[in-house]
């Protein structure tokens, strides 16, 4: 588990129980909670698992059933809930880390210390405004309806000017942003470029900027070749424009 957390880069957590039940250096935060539940929310079985009221099985001789009831009251009380997994301890008061999905939109909440007894229903009330908030002032945005690039100017080349294009495809990221939020692209392009230009050459690149925080930059290249005008080529264009010249005259 300890792995794990370090592979997903949490930080603030660290594991000494499997169960989640109070000891000396097992820790973790609300945040890092919704990070290893986003994590988790990939597995279809577990979603499965979590999505599940309840459940009856018997032992591997078949002489004793059982049947177990989930406890998410968040599951069964929130259009689109999802669960995920509530709790208690001395220490950690009530728990809980839960998921719901309206939309295009999934979200993750966790509340830590949300009351000690007999307060066992502030988990729920506090997770449905948290969620509420979220479904209300947030949009998903996608980042791949991307601009055209302009066509830059081409010094000293047999061709004046040159359709930059990116070099890799912009990927596919959804973004939660609120009204406040400001998403900006800026270009770090040249303003002009001398040949030679080899097609492929990364001339600069295109940034996404969520207010002031740089979500990904996309390489932007040369779509083509473009040879320098060296003094034969110079020496060709002046004798073809003599020769039309010559028979013009």
């Amino acid at each position: 588990m300890n792995e794990k957390a370090v592979e997903l880069g949490l930080s603030s957590t660290h594991f000494v129980t499997p169960n989640g039940l109070d000891a000396d250096e097992h820790y973790t935060t609300a945040k890092e909670l919704c990070l290893i539940a986003s994590y988790a929310l990939q597995n279809q079985t577990f979603c499965k698992i979590i999505r599940t009221p309840a459940h009856s099985f018997a032992n591997r001789t078949n002489t004793k059933q059982y049947h177990v009831t989930n406890h998410d009251a968040f599951l069964t009380n929130y259009a689109g809930a999802i669960g995920i997994k509530t709790g208690f301890t001395g220490n950690a008061g009530y728990c809980f880390c839960g998921a719901a999905k309206r939309g295009d939109i999934t979200l993750i909440s966790s509340v830590l210390a949300c009351g000690w007894p007999p307060h066992k229903t502030y988990k729920w009330t506090d997770t449905k405004k948290l969620m509420d908030y979220g479904f209300t002032n947030y949009k998903l945005v996608r980042l791949t309806e991307t601009p055209m690039l302009q066509k830059i100017p081409v010094h000293g080349g047999r061709s004046n000017i040159m359709q930059p294009r990116r070099s890799v495809p912009a990927r596919d990221t959804k973004l939660l942003m609120t009204s406040a939020d400001t998403l900006r692209i800026c270009y770090e392009l040249p303003h002009s470029l001398k040949a030679p230009i080899r097609s492929g050459d990364i001339i600069g690149y295109e940034n996404y900027y969520l207010n002031d925080t740089l979500l990904q930059s996309i390489p932007i290249a040369s779509s083509s070749k473009i040879k320098e005008a060296d003094a034969p080529y110079v020496a060709r264009l002046l004798y073809q424009l003599y020769c039309i010249t010559a028979i013009s005259g």
